[in-house]
């Protein structure tokens, strides 16, 4: 992981990581607007600061908001615990929020941590929403998640686990249980998880129903119940099958029932891939990779005497992209799929060296890969002058931003998008400027899902280093009378 020159914000935490925020399982009864569990590992009563195993200390999850991890059950006491360790070949690089998650490690021993509801759920029709940030390591040697919905005698409502990736594969197959075939058994439910990967899971049930729902990133179908339909008593997190490497890690999705709290999107500083690599589906710290292609590489070289940079910015590696081969493209998409644009303020932040040659685009979309009004918020440009432009839809022409119209050049410059909904206005910074009114291109998209770096002609080179993209929660202001002290 990278340790210096990080980004401007890292001296105000909540820009990025969210150090009091929610974190962990939430789960609400969505016809009542209820919310029935809901946990905050920052305030756990200890916590674990290096990888499994760790035998210093217990560091079950306790401290629920809203109801209680009832039963944590582990035959080795190190199997749950709540930690604040990163990196490492089975851990995460990084958190969406905060600084504490909860790891749960089976391997050849038993592991479940259980999240009981404040209340049991038992009138008919109620929507039980379950959602939560799972991350699973690549190398797990069996069945090694396992979610499954709960009811008042532990009946399975819902019942869903992962299966081991086969090959060289990064991905592998989420099997639901079919309680309703003549011999019910788990059937293959299309979707895969991702491996190395913040994913965001999202289940709902309704009280009493036939079926229910499960969403992965954002893509949703529904199943057959897996057990007899009835009321909701837990959630629970289970260890799936006995085996080596068998374990995962659950964050918070920053939704605590009311509101979506600062949640980190993308990260990245390519510190995860070797030099001269393609960067892969897996290997940002948070988010993924979409549609990479053309002369796009990590590197690691001094590359100053051909114009490029002589390090990264910080760290080891860096990212060129270069059209000289042909195209170039590099999506940067959001962990745990695409956010409503209409509801959190967004903000996105890249540092980006260019020495002159050609015309290095940027901008936010969704997940379709073209540019037009309805699929791009905003696409930025650096011209041949050295001007930097944004795109204005509807004269379908670039025009200057001013007074950022010198974009600097041989140096890692800081480029800042922000995104306000309320307000309906983008604004961009360049070189730690001010930010400046940023023209859309057309309408705003019904989603956004990527920061996309694009290129405008054929000779164009440039490098890119600290990529993060993140919603900004803002409290409300304070209610009732204020007194000013003089």
């Amino acid at each position: 992981m990278k340790t210096s020159h990080k980004m401007s914000a890292m001296g105000v935490m909540a820009a990025i990581l969210l150090a009091s925020g929610t974190q962990a399982v939430t789960v609400v009864n969505k016809t009542t607007g209820q919310t029935l569990f809901f946990d905050d590992f920052e305030g756990a009563s200890g916590v674990s600061h290096i990888d499994f195993p760790d035998a210093s200390g217990d560091y079950d999850p306790s401290q629920a908001s809203v109801g209680t991890w009832t039963p944590v059950s582990e035959s080795l006491r190190e199997g749950i615990q709540v930690t604040d360790y990163q990196g490492g070949e089975n851990s995460p690089a990084a958190t969406p929020q905060g600084t504490n998650y909860l790891r749960v490690v089976r391997n050849n021993n038993s592991a479940s941590a259980t999240a009981t509801l404040s209340a049991l759920q038992s009138v008919s029709g109620n929507l039980i929403h379950v959602e939560a940030m799972i991350w699973i390591p690549r190398d797990v040697t069996a069945t090694t998640f396992q979610l499954i919905i709960r009811g008042s005698n532990d009946e399975m409502r819902a019942n869903l686990y992962t299966v081991k990736i086969s090959g060289s594969g990064d991905s592998s197959a989420v099997y639901a249980y079919d309680a309703t075939l003549p011999t019910p058994k788990a059937v293959d439910s299309t979707f895969d998880w991702l491996a190395n990967t913040w994913q965001k899971w999202e289940v709902d049930y309704a009280v009493g129903g036939e079926t229910f729902d499960l969403s992965i990133d954002g893509v949703k179908k529904t199943f057959p119940r897996s057990g007899p339909a009835g009321d909701v008593k837990a959630v629970e997190f289970k260890g799936g099958a006995p085996g080596e490497q068998v374990r995962f890690y659950v964050d918070s999705t920053g939704y605590n029932g009311t509101q979506q709290k600062t949640f980190t999107l993308f990260r990245d500083s390519f510190e995860n891939c070797t030099n001269g690599a393609v960067p892969s589906t897996i290997m940002p710290d948070i988010g993924t990779y979409q549609n990479v292609y053309g002369g796009t590489k990590v590197c690691s070289d001094n590359l100053s005497g051909t114009g490029g940079p002589p390090a990264a910015y910080s760290g080891s590696n860096y990212v060129e992209l270069s059209r000289l081969t042909g195209s170039i493209s590099l999506g940067c998409a959001f962990a745990g799929g695409a956010v409503n644009p209409n509801v959190q303020e967004l903000h996105t932040r890249f540092r980006l060296w260019w020495g002159g040659a050609g015309y290095p685009g940027h901008g936010l979309r969704t997940s379709m890969g073209t540019w037009d009004s309805t699929n791009c918020l905003t696409y930025n440009m650096i011209w041949s002058d050295a001007s930097y432009r944004e795109y204005d839809g509807p004269t379908e022409s670039y025009v200057s931003i001013t007074p950022a119209n010198s974009f600097p050049k041989n140096m890692w410059v800081p480029v800042e998008l922000v995104w306000y909904p309320k307000r309906l206005e983008s604004k961009v910074s360049i070189n730690g400027g001010l930010l400046l009114p940023n023209r859309l291109w057309g309408s705003v998209p019904s989603e956004l899902y990527q920061m996309f770096f694009s290129s405008g002609s054929s000779n164009t080179v440039y490098w890119i280093d600290d990529v993060e993209s993140y919603l900004l929660y803002t409290p409300p202001p304070p209610q009732g009378t204020i007194i000013k002290l003089k």
